[in-house]
């Protein structure tokens, strides 16, 4: 699952709407709908402010993600 489905999936579990999700980072609805859609990435500062019952799906999906971009750099290395 990337960041911006599991950002979607987590709000959702936690009965929030995107206004509201806005609302706790300081940024409009449409930066929030930008994220989900992954028009946007979703900054790591975020994530505190993230309800702690939010945090565990939106964090696996970045680290995940993190680890895949890593592994893509390394595997140019290698070829090179």
């Amino acid at each position: 699952m990337i960041v911006s489905e599991a950002l979607r999936e987590a709000r959702i579990r936690a009965g929030l709407t995107q206004r509201q999700l806005a609302e706790m980072f300081g940024v409009t609805q449409t930066c929030i709908s930008d994220i989900e859609i992954g028009r946007r990435g979703l900054h790591e500062k975020y994530l505190a402010m993230l309800p702690p019952e939010m945090q565990p799906l939106v964090r696996s999906a970045m680290i995940r993600q993190h680890e895949a971009a890593i592994s893509r750099i390394n595997g140019a290395a290698e070829a090179v």
